[in-house]
């Protein structure tokens, strides 16, 4: 049973809408990453994710956050050239794709999203983790490289901050691609930093 009990905190976000987040107890945190990493594991879930991979290349690094479909629409109207998406119709259907998706697994995990949706950030953080990009590997070792990787994972970490953040919207179809839209972006600087050393 989810107590949301433990600690308690307002967490405000940029649009000024407030939201209590929880700290959970260890079972509490123990719980909702079982629930995740089953749900994460699931056809439905691999074909969410999926659907989220193919828009967010198709973003083509346009790492934008909507809180609506129709804000998205609006967006993609003005700036389909600046995409891989060959129309606003295939834009929106693979949007409608990734919506409905999400909604099944919300509907097919609803213990799981009651603990997702009032998580503190670190908690949040270590329910999903397993779902999340990590730092690119490479072999070289020196103060550039070194000096890449510091950048990475500080940009990583803020993308995390960022999908936390996003995700308390309600709006987790749209904070998944744009979390991931950004984790492309970051390590497309990363290889390019590497490059340079």
């Amino acid at each position: 049973m989810l107590s949301l009990s433990y600690t308690k905190e307002i967490e405000s976000s940029n649009n000024s809408e407030l939201r209590i987040v929880n700290k959970y107890s260890e079972s509490e945190l123990k719980t909702a990453k079982e629930l995740f990493l089953n749900m994460i594991n699931t056809y439905e879930y691999l074909d969410y994710k999926n659907s989220i991979d193919i828009f967010a290349e198709k973003m083509n690094g346009n790492a934008i956050f909507f809180k609506s479909k129709e804000e998205y629409l609006f967006w993609i109207n003005v700036n389909l050239s600046k995409t891989n998406f060959e129309s606003v119709d295939e834009f929106e259907i693979l949007l409608n794709d990734m919506i409905t998706k999400n909604i099944v697994l919300e509907n097919k995990n609803s213990m799981l999203y009651k603990y997702l949706n009032s998580a503190d950030q670190q908690d949040f953080i270590n329910i999903v983790r397993p779902s999340l990009g990590a730092v690119p590997i490479t072999t070289l070792s020196n103060s550039c490289t070194n000096g890449c990787i510091s950048d990475c994972e500080d940009a990583l970490a803020g993308n995390e901050w960022a999908y936390h953040n996003d995700y308390g919207t309600n709006s987790h179809a749209f904070a998944l691609q744009y979390y991931w839209v950004r984790y492309k972006s970051i390590c497309d600087s990363f290889s390019a930093c590497i490059g340079s050393c």
